[in-house]
């Protein structure tokens, strides 16, 4: 599993470490070569100020590297 997390001011962090989108893509490469069924989790965080279309294009790139097991975590602290 790695943990995507996209903060207020459009910076992308990999299990804690800020990547560029280049690295970003690459990481996705690298998942996207397995099979569906042995891909990594890719969990993906937003501070609640991060910009839609920031998460949105991360979700998209991913999907183009042919990454399957996606999903967006922490949404529930935005409930009220």
């Amino acid at each position: 599993m790695h943990n995507i997390n996209v903060d207020f001011d459009g910076t992308i962090s990999w299990d804690g470490q800020t990547v560029d989108p280049a690295t970003l893509d690459s990481y996705f490469y690298n998942i996207g070569q397995n099979p569906p069924e042995e891909q990594a989790e890719i969990h993906i965080g937003a501070n609640r100020l991060a910009k839609y279309d920031t998460v949105a294009k991360v979700m998209a790139d991913a999907q183009r590297r042919h990454v399957t097991k996606i999903g967006i975590v922490g949404t529930e602290t935005y409930v009220q």
